[in-house]
C-alpha cells in the first residue's frame, strides 16, 4: 500500500448561489426594517380620534329664539340653543339645536338611550347653523340624554361636552 495522504476538500468561498442567496436575505431584512418602520410611524401618528363629516341635513339660519328652545352658555366661551323638551314623530327627534354665530367651535349631537347607549349622532354643525331634526328609529323609552360635543375649530381638540337628561313628548296627528 502506498502512503496516501488524505485529501481535503476545498470550500468554495464564493460561488454564484451564495451570494445570490446572501442578496436575497439582504433585501428581505431591509424590506422588513421599512415595513417595521412605517407601521411604527402610522401607529405613532395616530390619536385614535376620526373627526366626524359635516351635516348633511344642517341649515344656515337667522336665529330666533323661541319658547321650545333653550340658550345654554358653556364656561368654555360659547353658546348653544337647544330645544330640551323634544318632540318624536315618525322616526324623528325634533331638537332644534343652533350653534350660535358668535362661536368659535363646531358642535355635534349624540342621543343616548335611558341605558346610555348610542341611539343616534349627527355630524359637525358650524357656527351659524342649524339641525332641525335628527332620525332615530325605535325610541320606546322616554328618558333619553343629550349630548352636545363642542371641537375646537381648527385643531378639532375637544371644547367641552354639554349633557342634557330629558323625556321626549309624542306629538299627535290632527
Amino acid at each position: 500500500m502506498k502512503n496516501r495522504q488524505p485529501q481535503t476538500m476545498k470550500q468554495l468561498k464564493k460561488s454564484r448561489s451564495d451570494d445570490l442567496y446572501q442578496k436575497k436575505v439582504r433585501w428581505t431584512i431591509g424590506n422588513v426594517i421599512i415595513v417595521c418602520g412605517i407601521m411604527i410611524a402610522l401607529i405613532a401618528g395616530w390619536n385614535g380620534f376620526i373627526l366626524p363629516k359635516h351635516e348633511a341635513a344642517a341649515e344656515v339660519i337667522s336665529l330666533i329664539e323661541s319658547a321650545e328652545q333653550e340658550k345654554l352658555i358653556v364656561d368654555e366661551g360659547y353658546e348653544i340653543y337647544l330645544c330640551v323638551s323634544p318632540s318624536y314623530v315618525d322616526g324623528a327627534l325634533t331638537v332644534n339645536l343652533v350653534n350660535s354665530e358668535t362661536n368659535d367651535v363646531d358642535i355635534r349631537l349624540v342621543i343616548r338611550d335611558g341605558e346610555g347607549k348610542e341611539r343616534a349622532s349627527s355630524g359637525l354643525l358650524y357656527p351659524g347653523e342649524m339641525l332641525r331634526k335628527i332620525n332615530i328609529t325605535g325610541l320606546n323609552d322616554k328618558a333619553i340624554q343629550l349630548e352636545v360635543m363642542a371641537y375646537e375649530q381648527n385643531t378639532h381638540y375637544s371644547a367641552g361636552v354639554i349633557r342634557v337628561k330629558t323625556e321626549w313628548k309624542a306629538v299627535l296627528e290632527d
